[in-house]
C-alpha cells in the first residue's frame, strides 16, 4: 500500500502545474514516485472557428487527491480556460480541471465539467444565466462507495457554488477525446439571484434516507449572510440532485462548512455528519472575543433526520489555533465498534495540532484521547492542515492516519497499534484478616498473614502472539510507607514489580502472593486497599485500552457482632474544679472530665479540646484515685490550636476513662467575664462517631489589694535653728526656713494589675498664713502627678537649683518606730522661750495643695512613690 500525496505547486511542464506521488509507508524503503498524470504545457487547439486554449500554469494539480480501487482522481481547480472565436473571447477564467489516472492501464481522462464553447457575448444575451467559467471545479472532491465522483465547484454561477456527479467509468470513457465529449452527469441546478455562497466548498458523501443510494453533503460558507450552512442532497435523482435539508451556522464569518466529514459516529447504522467553523469566536468572562474554532457533530435520528441544533459540539482552545480547519473520519482505530474521528487545528501549538476523538454510543468522547504535535521543525509547518484516514496501510488490522503538513512540504503516516483489551481481578483469602489468628511466621514469631491472587486476562484483534505486562503490586496503597498495616511475607515490602508474560491463546494468567499484618497499628477501621498496575513492557506494536488499574480491599475484623461495623455511644461529661480565675494570678485552670462508652467499640477515640486564647496545656492531674494519665498534646486543626488527648484504641463497650488536666491561663486582661472550653470526643468509626459537645464556663475577675504608707523627712524640726535667724522680708527660700518633705508609697499587692489614682492633700496655710510653703511640683516614681500652678513659689522665692536639690534617701517608717521617735522627741529638751502647745495643720480646717497622680497599669508588687516638699516658713510659725 502507497501513500498518495498531491504536490500542487511543483513544477512539471507547466510552471507550478502541480504534481502527485506515491510513496511507500515506510519511508526507508523506497523514495516517492512521481505518478504520470498530463504533464504538458498549455495547450491551443482549432476546432472549426474556435481557438480553445488550456492555461495550466499555477493549476494546482494535487489540489485535491482522491483514491478508489485502482483510480487515483487528481483535482486542479485552478485551471484556467479560454475560448475566442473572431474578436470575442469566452475570457481566460478558472474553471477548474480533474485527472482520473487508471493505475493498471495508465489511461489518464481530463475531467473539466465547467468548461464551455461559447465566447462572452453568449453569456451577455443570457445576462450571466448558467455561467461557469469561475467554477473552480475540484476544489472540493470525495468518491461514493459505488464509484461515483463528487466534485465542489464553489466558484459556479457567479459563485453561487456548484456540486457536479459522474461516474468513475463515464470520466474515463473520454480519455481519448478531451475537448469535445460530455458524458452524463449529475449537478445542482443554478438558484436565480443568489451569489457569492461558496456552495461546494467542502462536500462528503453517505447515506441520509435509508435508501442505499448515497447522498451528498456540500456547505455553503457564506450562505445566510455570511454565517454559513450545509446542505444535504438526495443523490438517487438522475440529473438535478434534490434538496433534502440544510443545516445552519449560528455566527457570522465563522466560516461554517469549511470542513464536513461523514461517519457513522454512534454505531446505530446511520451515517452521521460533522462540520466545522475553523474561526468562530467564543466570549470570554471579560466580554472580549476569542477566534478558537468549533466543531459540530449532527446525528442521523431513526427517521433519518437532523436536528436543527448539533447534537455535540467540540471547541479549541488555542487563538488562532483554526481549530477544524480539517475533520476526517478514521475508521475504527481501536476496534471498540466505533467509529473515531480526527480534527485537525494547524494555527494551535508550535506548529499544529491533531487531536484525536474516540466514537461511542452518545457521539464522540468530548475530551480528546490523544494530540499529535507537529514532527517538522519548520518556522510555519501548519501541521494538520490536511488528514486522511480509515485506510490500513500497514495491514495490521487497524487503520491509519495521515497528516499533511504543507508549510513543512512533508507528510507523517500515523500506524494505529493493536489494541489489547485487558481485565484484571484481586481476590483475598481470607475475606477478612483476623489480627488474632497468627497462621504464619516472621523471624520466629507467629504473624497474622493471608493470601493474595491477581489474574489478568487479554483480548483483542490480532493482537500479539506474547503480551508482556510490566506489573506492580501496592499493598495498603492509601497509606504512607511508616504507617502501612501489611507487607509481603518474603520482602517485608509493602510493593513488588515484576513481569506476566500472557499466550494470546490461552489469554488468562494469575498469580498468587503471602502478605501479612502487623503486630501493632493504629488504624483499625479503614479498609485496606490493594492495587495492581500494570502496562505493556513493549509499546511498539500494541496499547492497552481499558482497564489497567485493579483495586480491591480487605478489611479488619472487629468485635462488632455479625456485620462488623462498630456503633459507638459516646459521652461526655467535664467541669471545672477551678471556681475563679484571678486576672494576674498564676493558678492553673483544673478540669474534670469523664468519658463513656454505652456502645460497641470505638476506634481511634480522642478527645478533642477547643481552647480560649492564649491557653496552653500543662499536664495531667497524677495524684488522685481512680483517674486516668492521659496521653495529651497540642494539634493543628483548621488554623486553630487544640488539646487532642488519646483515649484508646479501641475504647471498649462499657469503659469509664476519668482525669484532671491542668490549663495555664494567659491574656486574661482582655477577656469580659469568663473564658470557655469546648470538648467532645471523637472516633474513626463510620456511624455515630462522636460525643456530645460540653461546653466549661469558668469565670475571671479583677482583684488587687493596694497598700498605702506615708513618711516625712524630717520626721520633726528643732527650732530655733543654731546660727539661723528667720527673716521678716524673706528674698529666698533660705530665709523661709528648713526643707520639709513627705513621702507616700501605694503598693499593689496583687494579684491583678490596676490602673490607681492617688489624690494628696498638702496643707500649707495656718490661721491664714503660710506655714509650709511649696516651691516645685510633687516628684513622683511610676506616677504622673499634676497640680495648680499657682499654688507652687507663689512668691517667687525658689532659684532654678533648687528644683533639682538632691535630698536625703527617705526612711520608711512603720506605725512602731514613727511613735518611738515621737517619744523621744518629746523628751528632748526645747528652749523656753519657744515652747508652745501641740499645733495641728490639716486639710479640714486650711487651705492645701492638691497633688492629683495616676500609676498607669500597676503590676503585682509594684510600688508608686510620690514626694511633696515644701520649707517650713519659721516666723509664721512662730506667730
Amino acid at each position: 500500500v502507497s501513500v498518495i500525496v498531491g504536490a500542487p505547486r511543483d513544477d512539471v511542464g507547466s510552471e507550478r502545474g502541480g504534481s502527485v506521488f506515491s510513496c511507500p509507508w515506510n519511508s526507508t524503503e523506497r523514495a516517492c514516485q512521481k505518478l504520470k498524470f498530463d504533464e504538458t504545457g498549455d495547450l491551443n487547439v482549432t476546432f472549426e472557428d474556435l481557438i480553445l486554449i488550456a492555461h495550466k500554469s499555477n493549476q494546482w494539480l494535487g489540489a485535491t487527491v482522491r483514491t478508489y480501487d485502482n483510480y487515483v482522481l487528481a483535482c486542479a481547480p485552478l485551471f484556467h480556460w479560454n475560448v475566442i472565436q473572431d474578436v470575442d473571447e469566452a475570457m481566460n477564467t478558472p474553471v477548474g480541471n480533474c485527472q482520473l489516472l487508471d493505475m493498471l492501464s495508465g489511461n489518464i481522462a481530463n475531467y473539466a465539467p465547467c468548461r464551455g464553447y461559447e465566447v462572452d457575448r453568449d453569456y451577455q444575451r443570457r445576462r450571466g444565466y448558467q455561467d461557469r467559467r469561475y467554477c473552480e471545479a475540484g476544489f472540493s472532491s470525495d468518491i461514493t462507495k459505488d464509484g461515483n465522483v463528487l466534485l465542489g465547484a464553489p466558484g459556479g454561477f457567479y459563485f453561487q457554488g456548484q456540486i457536479i456527479s459522474a461516474s468513475l467509468q463515464s470520466i474515463m470513457s473520454i480519455a481519448t477525446m478531451p475537448f469535445l465529449s460530455t458524458i452524463r452527469e449529475k449537478k445542482s441546478s443554478e438558484i436565480h439571484d443568489q451569489y457569492d455562497l461558496y456552495l461546494g466548498y467542502s462536500v462528503a458523501v453517505g447515506d441520509f434516507n435509508a435508501d442505499t443510494i448515497t447522498d451528498y453533503v456540500a456547505s455553503l460558507p457564506l450562505d445566510l449572510n455570511s454565517a454559513g450552512s450545509v446542505k444535504i442532497y438526495d443523490g438517487a435523482f438522475s440529473y438535478y440532485p434534490k434538496f433534502m435539508m440544510s443545516l445552519k451556522g449560528t455566527q457570522v464569518a465563522s466560516y461554517f462548512g469549511h470542513s464536513v466529514a461523514v461517519t457513522d459516529i454512534n454505531s446505530d447504522g446511520r451515517d452521521d455528519i460533522l462540520v466545522s467553523a475553523p474561526l468562530f469566536m467564543e466570549q470570554l468572562s471579560t466580554h472580549k472575543l476569542r477566534e478558537v474554532g468549533q466543531v459540530y457533530v449532527y446525528l442521523q435520528n431513526s427517521v433519518h433526520h437532523f436536528s436543527s441544533k448539533p447534537d455535540q459540539t467540540l471547541t479549541g482552545t488555542h487563538t488562532y489555533g483554526r481549530f477544524g480547519f480539517t475533520v476526517a473520519p478514521l475508521g475504527d482505530i481501536d476496534h471498540d465498534g466505533y467509529n473515531d474521528v480526527a480534527v485537525g487545528a494547524p494555527g494551535s501549538g508550535e506548529g499544529g495540532l491533531v487531536f484525536i476523538y474516540m466514537g461511542q454510543s452518545d457521539g464522540l468522547n468530548p475530551q480528546y484521547v490523544q494530540v499529535i504535535r507537529s514532527p517538522f521543525q519548520s518556522p510555519a509547518p501548519t501541521f494538520g492542515f490536511s488528514i486522511r484516514g480509515g485506510t490500513d496501510i500497514d495491514n495490521n488490522g487497524y487503520p491509519d492516519v495521515i497528516v499533511g503538513s504543507w508549510g513543512a512540504d512533508k507528510v507523517a503516516v500515523y500506524r494505529s497499534k493493536a489494541v489489547v483489551i485487558t481485565k484484571g481481578q484481586l481476590s483475598f483469602q481470607p475475606d477478612f484478616l483476623q489480627p488474632d489468628e497468627k497462621l504464619c511466621q516472621l523471624h520466629d514469631s507467629p504473624i497474622s498473614c493471608f493470601n493474595i491472587t491477581l489474574c489478568i486476562s487479554v483480548s483483542g484483534y490480532r493482537i500479539p502472539e506474547e503480551i508482556v505486562l510490566n506489573a506492580e503490586l501496592q499493598l495498603d496503597k492509601m497509606k504512607p510507607n511508616v504507617a502501612r498495616r501489611t507487607f509481603l511475607l518474603d520482602s517485608q515490602q509493602p510493593n513488588r514489580n515484576f513481569q506476566l508474560t500472557i499466550r494470546r491463546d490461552i489469554g488468562k494468567l494469575c498469580k498468587s502472593f503471602t502478605a501479612y499484618l502487623v503486630s501493632e497499628f493504629k488504624d483499625k477501621l479503614s479498609p485496606i486497599f490493594i492495587s495492581l498496575n500494570y502496562s505493556l513492557a513493549n509499546t511498539h506494536d500494541a496499547m492497552l485500552h481499558g482497564q489497567n488499574v485493579v483495586v480491591g480491599q480487605t478489611q479488619i475484623v472487629l468485635d462488632c457482632g455479625d456485620d462488623n461495623i462498630c456503633i459507638p455511644e459516646l459521652n461526655l461529661s467535664a467541669k471545672a474544679r477551678t471556681d475563679l480565675l484571678l486576672i494576674g494570678d498564676e493558678n492553673p485552670a483544673l478540669l474534670m472530665i469523664t468519658a463513656e462508652n454505652h456502645g460497641e467499640g470505638a476506634y481511634e477515640t480522642e478527645l478533642y479540646i477547643r481552647l480560649p486564647p492564649q491557653t496552653h496545656y500543662q499536664g495531667v492531674l497524677s495524684d488522685e484515685e481512680g483517674f486516668s494519665p492521659l496521653l495529651c498534646g497540642p494539634k493543628k486543626e483548621n488554623g486553630t490550636i487544640i488539646v487532642v488527648c488519646e483515649l484508646g484504641n479501641p475504647m471498649k463497650a462499657k469503659q469509664k476513662i476519668m482525669a484532671g488536666l491542668y490549663f495555664s491561663m494567659g491574656g486574661l486582661e482582655e477577656v469580659n467575664t469568663h473564658v470557655l472550653f469546648h470538648l467532645q470526643i471523637k472516633s474513626k468509626n463510620s456511624q455515630n462517631p462522636d460525643s456530645n459537645t460540653v461546653e466549661v464556663r469558668i469565670n475571671v475577675k479583677a482583684v488587687a489589694l493596694l497598700e498605702m504608707r506615708g513618711a516625712s523627712s524630717p520626721s520633726e524640726c528643732v527650732l530655733p535653728i543654731a546660727n539661723w535667724e528667720p527673716s521678716i522680708d524673706p528674698k529666698n527660700l533660705d530665709d523661709l526656713g528648713p526643707i520639709v518633705e513627705h513621702v507616700y508609697e501605694l503598693r499593689n499587692k496583687g494579684p491583678t494589675t490596676v490602673n490607681a489614682r492617688l489624690e494628696v492633700r498638702f496643707p500649707i496655710l495656718q490661721n491664714g498664713s503660710y506655714i509650709l510653703y511649696v516651691y516645685a511640683n510633687a516628684s513622683e516614681e511610676l506616677l504622673s502627678c499634676s497640680t495648680d500652678p499657682s499654688e507652687i513659689d507663689p512668691f517667687w522665692l525658689a532659684k532654678p537649683e533648687f528644683y533639682n536639690i538632691s535630698l536625703p534617701p527617705v526612711h520608711h517608717f512603720n506605725k512602731r518606730e514613727v511613735e518611738q521617735e515621737g517619744q523621744e522627741q518629746e523628751e528632748q529638751t526645747r528652749p523656753e522661750q519657744h515652747h508652745r502647745g501641740t499645733v495641728h495643720v490639716n486639710c479640714s480646717t486650711e487651705t492645701c495643695v492638691v497633688f492629683t497622680c495616676v500609676a498607669p497599669a500597676l503590676q503585682r508588687d509594684a510600688r508608686a512613690i510620690v514626694r511633696v516638699t515644701a520649707r517650713l516658713w519659721v516666723s509664721h510659725f512662730y506667730q
